[in-house]
């Protein structure tokens, strides 16, 4: 039997072990990774948390406009044809079908308000088979049996180039046609020319790809002077992420995002000061 004194030693002896195990098992275990919380979305719903920070740290304000003039303003609906939105069709933009609803709605809102409507169809003139007039982007971002395609379908007056037949063009509205991704660029279209006979000092952009003719009109709309904003619920682009990616980028550096709600708002306040002849900046 072992004597007393010895027990003392012999439980120093376990807890030094005991010690000596936990230390090693702690080496041994991987780092815990920290908790990553998911970003917050903005109250428009497409904006990230981080992005809208970084707006309000620049500008202090979200928006950049709280006011909105019915009649200097000018919803402009971009390449909705058949082209982009039929099943199956040459250039289809899924997404774009779910924004007709918000783009009727948006159109009728604004025309009820004193605003424009313009309506942007993509055309090219052919030059021959699988030939047209956009040499750059017809040798080098579409081939074969998808350039026939592309060419035959955005020809003046073929079915897949006209305005999709579920949106309601008034007889009031303008209607012009463009050949190149901006709207704005020189040559592309008469957009300008028209913006500035009517005294139409602001944009509100709709219609797809967000991220490409939508977004190219914006930039463009803004080096020109104009106030321009991205509707973000009455335009899509080929994935959510690249909807969302070109509104961010938008909101940053070229416009406003809003949403249809928040534009008809701005309206409404605008047609409520008479005295207000561009838009009022948010921005102090």
């Amino acid at each position: 039997m072992a004597s007393t004194s010895s027990l003392p030693l012999a439980s120093a002896s376990i807890a030094a072990s005991l010690l000596v195990y936990l230390l090693l098992s702690r080496s041994r275990r991987a780092p815990i990774a920290p908790i990553v919380l998911p970003p917050k979305e903005a109250a428009n719903g497409v904006l990230r948390a981080f992005v809208v920070e970084r707006v309000l740290r620049r500008r202090g304000a979200l928006h950049i406009f709280e006011t909105l003039p019915p009649k200097h303003t000018a919803l402009v609906i971009i390449d909705m044809q058949h082209t982009f939105l039929d099943a199956g069709a040459a250039v289809e933009v899924p997404l774009a079908r779910g924004t007709v609803g918000n783009i009727n709605a948006l159109a009728r809102a604004v025309r009820e308000r004193g605003g424009r409507v313009v309506w942007i169809a993509h055309a090219n003139t052919v030059l021959g088979a699988g030939d047209n007039d956009w040499a750059a982007f017809r040798c080098h971002f579409v081939s074969g049996v998808h350039r026939k395609r592309y060419v035959e379908s955005l020809s003046p007056g073929a079915r897949g180039q006209r305005i999709w037949s579920e949106l309601m063009v008034d007889k009031a509205d303008i209607v012009l046609q463009k050949n190149r991704y901006s709207a704005l660029i020189g040559g592309s279209s008469q957009l300008e020319r028209v913006l500035r006979s009517a005294d139409l000092t602001t944009v509100l952009l709709a219609g797809c790809k967000t991220d490409v003719c939508v977004e190219s009109t914006g930039r463009d709309a803004m080096m020109l002077d104009f106030g321009a904003v991205i509707v973000e619920d009455c335009c899509a682009a080929l994935t959510h992420e690249e909807h969302r990616d070109a509104c961010e980028t938008f909101v940053q550096q070229f416009g406003d995002v809003m949403s249809s709600a928040e534009v008809v708002a701005a309206l409404d306040r605008g047609a409520a000061d008479c005295s207000v002849t561009r838009p009022r900046s948010a921005i102090v």
